[in-house]
């Protein structure tokens, strides 16, 4: 399945020079694994308001790469922590890694083609 609608990526990248794209991917891609151990931790203490925070700070993170699914999986996670609510959050969580996994793929992919051209 793919992650990032390219069409709209292409629209909002088109002033950027590649330098910048390429950072931008190379610190999400970076800072993923500190990001999700902290939203595992805070799922797993249970811990709403640090939940509802880094909840929505992945998802504005996710935002600039145009990938709806990880994009609604973690505004899914903010909301239900907005509300302290907690089940299903395991399996929100499962799904949202999955997801965001993939699209590191696919920004690894888009990255190497900035570096061609």
């Amino acid at each position: 399945m793919q992650m990032i609608d390219h069409e709209k990526f292409r629209q909002y990248t088109r002033y950027f020079d590649k330098e910048f794209v390429t950072e931008l991917i190379d610190v999400f891609t970076r800072e993923y694994p500190a990001r999700f151990e902290l939203l595992n931790k805070n799922i797993e203490e249970l811990d709403f308001p640090a939940l509802c925070e880094h909840a929505h700070s992945l998802k504005g993170a996710v935002a600039n790469f145009m990938a709806p699914a990880p994009l609604a999986l973690a505004k899914k996670l903010e909301e239900m922590a907005k509300a302290g609510e907690s089940n299903g959050l395991r399996e929100l969580f499962s799904d949202l890694v999955t997801d965001t996994e993939e699209l590191i793929l696919e920004l690894q992919e888009i990255k190497s083609q900035y570096r061609f051209r």
